[in-house]
C-alpha cells in the first residue's frame, strides 16, 4: 500500500471553537507543493491496481459552530477524485463526515463509495476489513440524503400535503428524490422479501398485530442485511406522514437461506402525539405496511383498526 496526500487540509474561515484543543484541528503541511503532490497523488493512483480515495470534512468542520452555505465537498477534493478516476484505475471512496455532503459527480463516476462516518481509534481495522471483504457492510443510512443544499429539509416522513407523488419535480433543474433515501445501504450479497404477512386484517384499537416477512440471501456469501418496517396511517385525527419507520432488525443470513423476520404493530407502534389535543392518540383507521430493504419500499398488506366495543 503506497499513499499520498494530494492536498492540503481545506481551511475555516470563522475558527471552530474546539481548536483550542490539541489536535483536533488538522496541521497545514511545511513546505507543502499543492500542484506537485496533486500530481505524485494521480500519478500513484494511475500505477495502482485500486485506488482509495478519502474525502469529506475534518472533525472540527462538524458539530457546534460549524454550520456550512453549501455541501460542496471541502478544497481540491472533487478536483482529486475526478483526476483519479481519469487514470482508469478501480476507485474505490472512503467519506468521512457528520453530515450529508454533495456527491452527484462521485455516485455517477465512482462503483463502491463507503461513508465510515468517524469511525475512532480502530476504525482503521474497520474500514481495512470491509474495503478488503473480510466483512460485509451492513450500516444505513439513519437520515435522507439530499442531492444539493437547496433540498434542505428533505426527510421520508412529510406529510401528503408536500405532494408526494411530485416530489421529484420540485425543482425544474434537478431530480427531486433524495440521492440516497433514509435507511439505504449495500453489502457483498442481495437479499429478496417475500410478501408481507398478517396474522389479522382488523384488530381493536390497542390489540397488537404481527407483521412478518421471509428474507433470502440469493447471493454468494453470508451477509447482514437491515429489515425495516414501515407503516402508513392513511387518515387521523391529525395529518400523518406518507410513512413512518416502526422498526427494524438487523439479522445475519447465510448464503442461499431464508430467514423469517417478524415485528408487533401494536398501542407502541401506532399512537402518535397529536398536537391539537396535547396528547398521545391511537386512532381507529386503515395502516398500510410495508417490509423492505430502506424507506422506498412500498405498502403491500393493510391492518385495519376499529374503535373498541
Amino acid at each position: 500500500v503506497q499513499y499520498a496526500p494530494g492536498i492540503r487540509p481545506a481551511r475555516r474561515l470563522n475558527p471552530s471553537m474546539f481548536d483550542m484543543f490539541p489536535g483536533n484541528t488538522p496541521a497545514d503541511p511545511v513546505d507543502f507543493d499543492d500542484e506537485a503532490e496533486f500530481r505524485r497523488a494521480v500519478a500513484l493512483a494511475a500505477a495502482a491496481d485500486t485506488a482509495i480515495v478519502v474525502i469529506g470534512e475534518w472533525q472540527h468542520m462538524i458539530g457546534e459552530g460549524a454550520s456550512r452555505s453549501t455541501l460542496d465537498l471541502p478544497g481540491r477534493q472533487l478536483e482529486l477524485v475526478q483526476a483519479v478516476v481519469a487514470t482508469g484505475t478501480p476507485v474505490v471512496v472512503l467519506v468521512m463526515n457528520g453530515r450529508p455532503l454533495e456527491l452527484n459527480w462521485v455516485t455517477e463516476h465512482v462503483p463502491a463509495i463507503l461513508d465510515i462516518w468517524y469511525p475512532g481509534t480502530h476504525g482503521g481495522h474497520a474500514v481495512a476489513n470491509l474495503v478488503f471483504g473480510s466483512v460485509s457492510p451492513a450500516g444505513r443510512l439513519p437520515f435522507t440524503w439530499p442531492r444539493s443544499v437547496g433540498q434542505v429539509p428533505i426527510f421520508y416522513s412529510h406529510t401528503t400535503s408536500h405532494d408526494p407523488g411530485n416530489q421529484h419535480r420540485r425543482y425544474w433543474d434537478i431530480d427531486g428524490s433524495p440521492l440516497f433515501p433514509f435507511g439505504f445501504g449495500l453489502s457483498y450479497s442481495q437479499f429478496r422479501y417475500g410478501a408481507v404477512e398478517l396474522d389479522r386484517t382488523t384488530a381493536v384499537c390497542g390489540e397488537t398485530v404481527t407483521a412478518s416477512v421471509e428474507v433470502t440471501n440469493v447471493g454468494g456469501r453470508p451477509a447482514d442485511e437491515v429489515v425495516q418496517l414501515y407503516v402508513h396511517q392513511r387518515h387521523g385525527t391529525a395529518a400523518r406522514p406518507v410513512r413512518e419507520l416502526k422498526g427494524f432488525r438487523r439479522i445475519e443470513i447465510a448464503a442461499g437461506t431464508t430467514e423469517r423476520v417478524s415485528f408487533e404493530l401494536g398501542p407502541e407502534q401506532l399512537t402518535y402525539w397529536n398536537a391539537a389535543r396535547r396528547d398521545w392518540v391511537l386512532d381507529a383507521a386503515p395502516f398500510e405496511v410495508a417490509i423492505g430493504g430502506d424507506s422506498t419500499v412500498g405498502f403491500s398488506a393493510e391492518l385495519m383498526l376499529t374503535e373498541a366495543l
